[in-house]
């Protein structure tokens, strides 16, 4: 048992023996590998890395200035989703009484119906635009992230562009750090993977700038649908009244004639409050009001408005291969090379002898 346990200690010595006879190979083995892995981590084609741009929401201050228009009633302009506003509708019927209000009685006045007052949310209107795959896809072909002369006709070369373009994903909100990147994004953000950095970066400005202009042109075209809307009504009701009041006086004068003017107060009364409602219409100048007030919010200067705090410069660029543990795994697989080497020319030396 001692022999045979001597005979393994001296097969171990000469072992580190021969390794450390050869440890110049070794490390010139190791170092040859990993020279050559950062010469291609260098000098080869660009990695792919995933880009992780946040859309972050209007700061309160930037929120502050729709708070006066919001008070109209006419579109709540709102920050997000966690942003609340109460504010009546801004045209309620004539004449009509919400539940609520029967409840109370039927002489005082309608109760609002706050739920009904329409709202303009500032980051989902963003997030719909980058959903919108057009903006993407005339972003592709612009700054020429696929060579159309690379594919056999037009119509492939649009399906590489549409699948492209779905490989934009738009990613909610993460408060766990349990995620893929082990990092917590509070905001809504935008995420793609390709090998080109710089045309990433234009596209995402490009975008950027075109979803933020078309969500300020939503805003508009809602405001002045709306408050057309009123004038319409407005006009509607001033015609009905018209008719009335037409026909009330008829009334009175041929009531006037065969009973006389003691049988009349009661229409006369009918056609006092006609007339007063709709010298109160045509009296109505909150639509004026409200277009003042709205043409000194941010949605009508182009050069002001943000929809939301979105950047190309505060994208983070994430590398989905770990380059130090690349050379450090080129630096063993050198040294296990080595070993092999120099073992192999140990034995075939070994035997010689």
């Amino acid at each position: 048992m001692n022999y045979s346990q001597s005979k393994d200690d001296l097969d171990l010595l000469r072992v580190l023996e021969t390794l450390w006879r050869g440890k110049w190979i070794i490390l010139l083995c190791s170092t040859l590998c990993s020279i050559i892995v950062s010469g291609f981590l260098i000098f080869g084609p660009e990695q792919n890395s995933v880009a992780v741009t946040e859309i972050k929401p209007i700061s309160a201050e930037e929120a502050e200035q729709y708070t006066l228009f919001n008070a109209q009633g006419v579109l709540l302009i709102l920050r997000d989703e966690n942003e609340k506003f109460f504010a009546p509708p801004f045209n309620p019927s004539f004449g009509q009484t919400t539940k609520a209000s029967k409840n109370r009685g039927g002489g005082l006045p309608p109760v609002p119906d706050f739920s009904k007052t329409p709202e303009a949310n500032l980051i989902k209107l963003f997030l719909e635009q980058w959903s919108n795959r057009t903006l993407l896809e005339k972003a592709f072909k612009k700054h020429r992230l696929l060579e159309e002369q690379d594919y056999e006709n037009a119509r492939e070369y649009e399906i590489a562009i549409a699948r492209l373009a779905g490989r934009v994903s738009i990613v909610p909100p993460t408060l766990s750090s349990t995620t893929r990147w082990k990092q917590m994004y509070p905001n809504w953000t935008v995420r793609f993977e390709f090998n080109n950095q710089e045309k990433w970066l234009k596209i995402l400005e490009e975008v950027g700038v075109r979803a933020n202009e078309n969500v300020r042109e939503i805003i508009q075209i809602r405001v002045k649908n709306i408050l057309n809307s009123v004038l319409e009504q407005n006009l509607h009701h001033i015609g009905v009244f018209d008719s009335q009041i037409n026909s009330l006086q008829k009334m009175l004068e041929q009531e006037e004639q065969n009973y006389g003017p003691s049988i009349t107060d009661q229409a006369s009364q009918e056609l006092f409050s006609t007339i007063r409602k709709k010298q109160f219409i045509k009296m109505d100048t909150r639509v004026e009001q409200a277009l003042e007030i709205f043409s000194k919010t941010p949605v009508v200067n182009q050069s002001v408005f943000k929809s939301v705090l979105f950047t190309s410069e505060s994208t983070v660029f994430k590398k989905k291969r770990n380059n130090i543990r690349t050379i450090l795994l080129s630096v063993l697989f050198g040294a296990g090379i080595g070993v092999l080497y120099v073992s192999i020319v140990g034995v075939i030396r070994g035997n010689k002898v």
